[in-house]
């Protein structure tokens, strides 16, 4: 155990001689670069869809992504996340603004962008989908219900939520999300 602690020690010791007495290299535009990068940036970033990011999701969180679709909605309270699609309709990724971006404007619905970023995972449990499917149905049921087609379409997610708890013999249903840290207009 000691011979195991002292390597760990020196190898660790070693890595910041290392890089301490290493000069720093200079790129081609004249930036200096550390010669210790971190590990994730060293690493390439992958870059997804909306629909492969929602398809492999669970597979993908916590984990750095590039993420490129077109902006379909940006939210009316202070652009704090926008919504990108990608080619299949009703395939959207939510996009919390964070890092270098500060909000998201509603003028940039139709553009496509490259979002860099985190992917994250909010859990909806069962008991709240219950809860959301009871509520809907008293809605439905009242005489004169004015908003029959939202209705009808917060059932049918909910109907698909309870399917997938199901197949999956899960008490929750996952929504992905991406912690947006900086984005670039693709066009």
């Amino acid at each position: 155990m000691y011979k195991l602690l002292t390597l760990a020690a020196l190898l660790l010791a070693f890595s910041f001689s290392a890089c301490q007495n290493k000069q720093q290299s200079t790129s081609e535009e004249g930036e200096k670069k550390s010669c210790c990068a971190s590990a994730a940036a060293q690493t390439e970033v992958k870059t997804f869809t909306p629909e492969a990011l929602l398809t492999n999701g669970a597979s993908l969180v916590d984990l750095e992504v590039e993420l490129q679709g077109t902006i379909a909605h940006v939210c009316s309270h202070g652009g704090r996340k926008c919504f990108l699609a990608g080619d299949k309709p009703g395939m959207r990724i939510q996009v919390m603004a964070g890092g270098d971006i500060k909000a998201f404007d509603k003028k940039q619905i139709g553009q496509e962008i490259r979002v860099k970023g985190i992917v994250k995972e909010h859990r909806i449990q069962k008991e709240a989908i219950e809860k959301q499917e009871k509520s809907v149905t008293e809605e439905m049921s009242q005489e004169g219900c004015t908003e029959m087609e939202r209705c009808k379409s917060v059932m049918s997610n909910v109907k698909q939520m309870k399917q997938w708890m199901a197949d999956n013999e899960k008490d929750y249903y996952p929504v992905y999300y991406v912690d947006g840290q900086h984005y670039d207009v693709v066009r």
